[in-house]
């Protein structure tokens, strides 16, 4: 008997592990933080691009221009900034192609839809040299 009694003293007195206490419903899940993504991810947004990006028969001027953007957490695209332009009208001409996007996959962090920042550079080049 007095030995039972010491072994079970020892097990109570003996350290605990934390994880031993913690029931499952406990435990925390921690979700990823995600950028927000055009749907389909990158290689869509090239084909997406290639598919409604056209030389402007009145641009005599050519290049690449690079546009920031907002993602909501709704997905919807909203305030469009000209980062690094070529001209005026290619510059409007970009953002103007970019307005026409599908929503976006929402940016995530901590596991809720958040507003994000997002830029796209749009490539323009003369019909004749694609």
């Amino acid at each position: 008997m007095r030995i039972l009694l010491i072994v079970l003293l020892f097990i109570f007195i003996s350290p605990i592990k934390a994880e031993e206490i913690i029931s499952s419903d406990e435990i925390l899940i921690q979700t990823e933080n995600k950028q927000a993504s055009f749907p389909g991810g990158k290689e869509a947004l090239k084909k997406w691009l290639r598919e409604n990006t056209n030389y402007p028969e009145d641009a005599k001027r050519y290049g690449t221009i690079l546009v920031t953007f907002t993602v909501k957490r709704n997905g919807k695209l909203d305030d469009f900034a000209v980062k690094k332009g070529v001209s005026e009208f290619l510059d409007y001409a970009a953002v103007q192609i970019l307005k026409g996007m599908p929503k976006w996959e929402p940016a995530l962090k901590n596991g809720k839809a958040v507003d994000a920042e997002a830029q796209v550079s749009v490539r323009f080049t003369p019909q004749n040299q694609e």
